[in-house]
């Protein structure tokens, strides 16, 4: 994820933390530790920075939304939605409105936070109809549309901000390999979607309608 001033912040996952480097690659920080307790991380992946600066970190292994100041200072952490908290989030993503978009991988949803309320809503669950979801790993928000990548199902899920579905396409080059956690950015100025292709070592762009 990149903040307003170009700094840009990268999970090491495997070392659970998150590093921070200014726009020219300079190292600067690193914010969070190793740990089971609050504010600590066990396996981070998704990273969202707000207009504020403040930074997200969805953490995979700890199941938790952590959230830090733009100086790394621990603020809080949730759990997710109380009748069935996240388990295993994968990515993250903030719209326009400053909502937050979490790919809850575990669960087979998204689930949307609001910062201002703290409230959750979620859309999403296990399977192959339009909708569902099988192993999902990225998730960019662009053109008022929300995209997801399906990954078990080997497609794009497109939906509005509510959880509407609104159209999908297939990417059959995922089809015949397992274990990869294809990622996604949108860029507003192209108006592409861009999607990792590990196993290739290809990035695809997508126009929004695929």
């Amino acid at each position: 994820a990149v903040d307003a001033k170009g700094n840009f912040y990268v999970a090491d996952t495997v070392n659970s933390r998150i590093q921070k480097f200014d726009a020219e690659g300079k190292f600067l920080a690193v914010l969070g530790k190793a740990g089971d307790s609050e504010g600590e991380l066990k396996e981070p992946n998704g990273i969202a920075v707000d207009a504020a600066g403040d930074i997200y970190v969805a953490d995979a292994l700890r199941h938790r939304l952590i959230k830090f100041k733009p100086d790394g200072t621990f603020v809080k952490e949730w759990k997710g939605p109380a009748e069935m908290h996240l388990y295993g989030p994968r990515d993250i993503a903030i719209a326009p409105s400053r909502h937050l978009y979490i790919l809850d991988q575990g669960r087979a949803r998204v689930v949307r936070f609001d910062p201002a309320t703290e409230a959750f809503s979620e859309w999403g669950n296990s399977g192959a109809a339009e909708g569902q979801f099988n192993e999902p790993t990225g998730i960019s928000i662009g053109s008022d549309l929300v995209f997801v990548t399906d990954t078990g199902n080997n497609r794009i899920q497109v939906f509005d901000h509510d959880g509407k579905f609104v159209r999908q396409w297939e990417v059959p080059e995922w089809e015949k390999y397992l274990w990869h956690y294809p990622d996604t950015v949108f860029d507003d100025q192209a108006n592409r979607l861009y999607v990792t292709n590990g196993w290739k070592h290809q990035v695809m762009a997508f126009d929004v309608d695929g």
